[in-house]
């Protein structure tokens, strides 16, 4: 897995939404480009990136991923990824309800695919209490 996907796929999954909770700082030396990763979907933390030459693309994209590099090896995102719980997609998949339970819901004014919803919520929720972590356990912590 490159370290672009890597880090998309650890903040998605870290803060339980897809959207990007990251962002660069760009500065420019003598020697070449020295980046900053910028993460506030991952406790506010900084990485730096550097990468020798001239002021071009080619050196401003190699240091961003100098930048996902040091993000990746980090000690505590590492435990972090190490102790996501599953996908709630992947909560949902584990469980089907039958057509006669669709129908029984249905009738008594249930949404089969909101009650599918809170009970994955439900499981996410208990994996906090094996250790498993996330941006919201995390910060009730």
């Amino acid at each position: 897995m490159t370290p672009k996907q890597a880090l998309r796929i650890f903040l998605d999954r870290y803060n339980c939404q897809r959207r990007g909770n990251f962002g660069f700082r760009h500065r420019w030396t003598s020697d070449g480009c020295v980046v900053t990763l910028v993460v506030p979907g991952f406790h506010d933390r900084e990485f730096e990136g550097f990468s020798e030459g001239v002021r071009s693309p080619a050196t401003q994209a190699a240091s961003e991923t100098a930048a996902r590099v040091a993000f990746k090896a980090d000690p505590d995102v590492n435990d972090a990824r190490r102790r996501l719980p599953p996908t709630m997609l992947s909560l949902r998949k584990m469980y089907k309800f039958s057509s006669h339970q669709v129908r029984g819901l249905r009738e008594l004014g249930y949404n089969p695919n909101s009650v599918l919803v809170d009970i994955a919520k439900s499981l996410h929720l208990g994996f906090r209490q094996l250790g498993c972590r996330t941006a919201m356990f995390d910060r009730d912590m």
